[in-house]
Order: C-alpha cells, then structure tokens, then sequence
C-alpha cells in the first residue's frame, strides 16, 4: 500500500536544527548583556574605595585614604605618599617604586 501523504512529522524535535532568526536574536541578546555588563562595570569601577592601611617604620601608623575601586595599586601608593610626606621625612624623598603594598599573604611591588 502507498502512503498517500508525505509531510514533516509534528511531533520530531528540532531544536537542534540551525535557525538563523533564533541565531540572529541570540546574537542581539548577547551584545545587550554585553552592553550591561561594561556600564555596571565603569559604575562599580568608579565607586569610591575606603583603604585602611599602616606605615611601618618600626611602629605601625594606621591611616585611612579613599580612591576609586578602579584605580591602580600605583595610584594608591602615590596617594599614600602624598598622605605620608608632611609627617614622615624619610618618606619625602621616596617616590612610588619604592613603596610595596603588603596585605597578609600578597606583596606589591
């Protein structure tokens, strides 16, 4: 006996199967998500960062500074150079390189 129709069966999965519409709206998802991300991003690198940190010169002197979260360790170490010169005078000649940042485990040149 002939099959009288030939069609595509309802019931088969094709999710597998390539669709460029559903690629096409992936790909517009993913550069959405992507465009969210990078600004909660620069929003969160530009909140401002309370660091406590300690001077050691034979006695800790604690000190308190605030920089943005996205700055360089860099950029820490020169303001707290700027913070320190008036009351350390072996720190007035000293430039960034030759601080390290010290926290437990971890050194920063």
């Amino acid at each position: 006996k002939k099959f009288s129709t030939y069609g595509k069966n309802p019931d088969a999965e094709t999710q597998f199967l390539p669709d460029v519409d559903k690629e096409l709206e992936q790909a517009k998802r993913r550069e959405e998500l992507k465009e969210e991300f990078l600004k909660a991003e620069k929003e969160a690198k530009e909140q401002p960062l309370r660091i406590v940190y300690s001077y050691w010169d034979g006695g800790g002197h604690r000190k308190e500074l605030s920089i943005k979260q996205g700055d360089t360790v860099e950029k820490f170490l020169k303001c707290a150079l700027d913070q320190l010169s008036p009351e350390f005078r072996e720190v007035r000649s000293s430039s960034v390189e030759n601080l390290m940042y010290i926290k437990e485990d971890i050194i920063l040149p």
